[in-house]
C-alpha cells in the first residue's frame, strides 16, 4: 500500500476545535467512561512493556512491577 493511501492530512487547529466541541457535548458520565478506558489502555501498555523487558518473569511479578510503575515507583 503506497504511503499516500494511508497518510492522514494534518489540520491541528480544526482537529482541536472538533475535539473540544465533542468534549463539551459529552456528559460527565461519558467523560469518566472515556477516562477509565484510557487508564485501562495505559495500564495494559505498561504491562506489555514490563513483559517485553522481562519475558521470563512469573505473571505475579509482572503484575507487581506494573502496579509499582503505575503508582510511580519506577520499572
Amino acid at each position: 500500500m503506497p504511503p499516500d493511501t494511508w497518510r492522514m492530512e494534518i489540520q491541528p487547529m480544526a482537529r482541536d476545535e472538533r475535539d473540544i466541541e465533542i468534549l463539551r457535548r459529552m456528559t460527565a458520565e461519558q467523560k469518566l467512561a472515556v477516562m477509565r478506558s484510557l487508564i485501562r489502555q495505559a495500564y495494559a501498555l505498561k504491562e506489555a512493556g514490563v513483559r517485553a523487558l522481562h519475558p521470563n518473569l512469573p505473571e505475579d511479578e509482572i503484575q507487581a512491577r506494573t502496579r509499582a510503575a503505575v503508582a510511580g515507583d519506577g520499572a
